[in-house]
This record gives C-alpha cells, structure tokens and sequence, in this order.
C-alpha cells in the first residue's frame, strides 16, 4: 500500500493511536498502522520493516508503555537506521531511557498531555510541511480537446493571459486535467512543453490512432529523416513519456497520472526513467504491458496490475524498486522474460512482496513470478 506515516505504538496506548491515524486519514494522510494493515497470515516483523521502509515519516506514540515496549523499540530502531524522520507523539510524562534519548532528542517533539486536539493540529502542520502536502499541487488547469489539437488550445490559453505562444503557457502547468480525445501529436506536445507538469488526468480521454511522422517517436528519429508511425487507438504511445535524444530519460517532473479506463495496452519506453513518479493506475481492460514501459521509475515503490493483463514483457519494470505488486489475475500473466528480468532491480531494500487473489498462491508459487518476491501472500 502507498502511505505516508507509519505509526509506531505501544498496544496499550491502541485507542490513541487509532484517534491519531484516524485524523490524519481524515485530512489526507495515509498511514500505516499494526495490526490493521498487516495481511492475514503473513510474517508480522517483515511487513513492519517494509512499512517503515516505504513511509516518509515515523510518528511515534510515546508513553510509559511505549518506552518499555520491545516492539516500538524495533520500530524505532529501523526508522533510525533508515534515516526516516520521527515525530515523538508524547501522551504522558515519562522520561526517554538511555537509549532513546540518543535517537528522539535529535527530533522536535509534540507534546498532547495537556491539549490532544491542539497537539493533532500541530502533528497534522508538522507532517504536511515535511512531506509537502500543502503544497504538491497547483492551480488546476482544465483543457477539452479534439485529438491532435492540444498545442492550439494551449495557443487560446497563451493569448487569454497574454503569455504569448502555446509553449510559454504550457511550461507552467502543473496540475492538469485533459477531456476529449487524444492522439499521439498530443502526448509529444506534453512531454516536450509541459516541463513542469507534476500532476496530470486523462482519465476523461479518449485516445485515437494516428499515422505519420510528428508523435512520440517524432525524437527517436533523426530530423534529417522523419519516419511516418502508426500509433493506434487506446494504446499509451510508446515512448509517450519519454525523451528518446538527446536526454534518454524520462518526464522528470511527472510525479501522478491518472489513465482512462479504455486503453488496452501500455506501449514500449511509455513512462520509462519517470524517476519521480510515485503513482499510476493502470485500468482494468488492459492486456499487455511492453518492454520498459515503466523502466527505471526509482521513485514507483508499489503498483497494481489489472486481471485483464496477459502479458507482461521483459524488462517492464526493471529498475523501479517496487516493494508492493498487487496482481489481480487468478492465472499468473505470462512475463515474456527471453533471457532478462521483467522486475529486477539492484537497488530493493527489504523483502518484496507480491499479493495474489485467494486460491491463486500455488500458480504464482510455480510460476517465473516467484522469481522476484520473497513473500506472495493471498488478499
């Protein structure tokens, strides 16, 4: 799962720590909390170091219990030795012990023994001023185009603001939402202008096929020698995403997207080296993920795959440490490896875990899929 704070706690002190993750949830925050989100039947001390792991933020519900607790002692050891920032939730008034007042001194603590109202306020401000939350997104731009047609109705927007050509408005979006139809002209003019787009949706998009010389693969292609390419309909172009030259990397500022339920394939490099991205859904209805299309996303730690896929092909994720895969298909999709990975990557920390549909443990266990996770557990 994609959170943002772990909750460390002593089991005696459940109901706080429940009020605390229930507030923080409840003003955008995502957390992780024992023993709600740890999967039936799994290894208890696995899924709490992988949890720690993943989170931004540690909070930790200090009391008298906590302190003397073996478990949060482990808890916060790990966040320590994984550099996480710890926030020190302090529900009583007992002194830190030796050892952790090597850790937690270092920390700005919150202090709730006088006021737990006023203190979540404050816990609240402290964690969305360390994990940007207040801030992650910009002014929301809302476009309606016909395929093929993004760069004038950017023109229209240029000239509304007096921004001059389509460029000089597009660079500064950062929070844009795109409605009607879409070809793969539209997808270069995004990765090529929308230098600064961090958040986009065509979940409301319609994408068409286009034949000719001027779409995603327009720079892989010297410019003395333009190629005519078919893209086709509802397909993610390939290299959609992607600077083929001079860069051979990917969108560096898209960091979420939003896709339509209609596509039916994600096609080669499509997000590839998009290292700050962190989420993505790839719809039901989906069949085939291509080679690299989410290579060497290093930011990418968890991802779900649809019960459409089929296929997977080699080297699609190869690079991004993703620690969480959730696979929706009962029959394993086939991963067309032909001599190299599909999920390798040398920079995984931890145990990597794979969740299947119930009754499908056994195929997974058999299958190549096996290969890449230490746990598959069923959901």
């Amino acid at each position: 799962m994609n959170h943002d704070i772990f909750i460390s706690y002593s089991s005696k002190q459940g109901n706080i720590a429940k009020r605390v993750c229930d507030y923080l949830e409840g003003n955008g925050i995502k957390c992780w909390i024992a023993p709600r989100d740890i999967p039936a039947g799994s290894e208890y001390g696995d899924e709490i170091g992988n949890a720690i792991q993943q989170a931004k933020v540690v909070v930790l519900v200090f009391s008298e219990s906590a302190s003397l607790s073996l478990w949060v002692k482990g808890e916060i050891n790990t966040a320590f030795d994984e550099r996480k920032t710890i926030i020190p939730f302090r529900i009583d008034n007992t002194e830190l012990t030796k050892g952790l007042k090597v850790m937690l001194n270092q920390f700005h603590w919150i202090d709730s023994t006088q006021d737990i109202s006023s203190a979540l306020d404050e816990l609240l401000e402290t964690i969305e001023s360390l994990i940007g939350k207040k801030i992650c997104k910009g002014p929301l731009i809302e476009v309606t185009i016909e395929a093929g047609h993004l760069m004038e109705e950017c023109q229209r927007i240029s000239e509304a603001t007096d921004e001059g050509l389509a460029f000089f408005a597009a660079r500064n979006f950062t929070n844009l939402k795109i409605h009607g139809e879409m070809d793969a002209r539209d997808f270069y003019f995004l990765k090529t202008f929308t230098t600064m787009l961090e958040f986009l949706d065509i979940s409301d998009v319609k994408i068409k096929e286009f034949y000719g010389p001027y779409g995603t693969m327009h720079d892989f292609h010297s410019m003395a020698q333009l190629n005519d390419v078919q893209y086709d309909d509802d397909e993610i172009p390939s290299g959609a995403f992607f600077y083929w030259i001079p860069k051979d990397e990917g969108m560096p500022s898209l960091r979420e997207i939003t896709l339509p339920e209609g596509i039916v394939r994600i096609r080669r490099n499509a997000f590839a080296r998009a290292y700050n991205l962190t989420k993505i859904n790839i719809p039901n209805g989906v069949t085939g993920l291509d080679r690299w299309c989410f290579c060497c996303c290093t930011s990418l730690k968890e991802i779900e795959i649809p019960e459409s896929v089929v296929e997977i092909e080699r080297e699609a994720f190869t690079g991004s440490p993703l620690q969480v895969v959730h696979s929706r298909a009962k029959q394993p999709p086939k991963l067309n490896c032909e001599g190299f990975g599909v999920f390798e990557c040398a920079e995984i920390k931890g145990a990597r875990t794979l969740y299947v549909p119930k009754g499908s443990q056994k195929a997974y266990e058999e299958s190549d899929w096996a290969t890449y996770f230490d746990n598959i557990v069923e959901e």
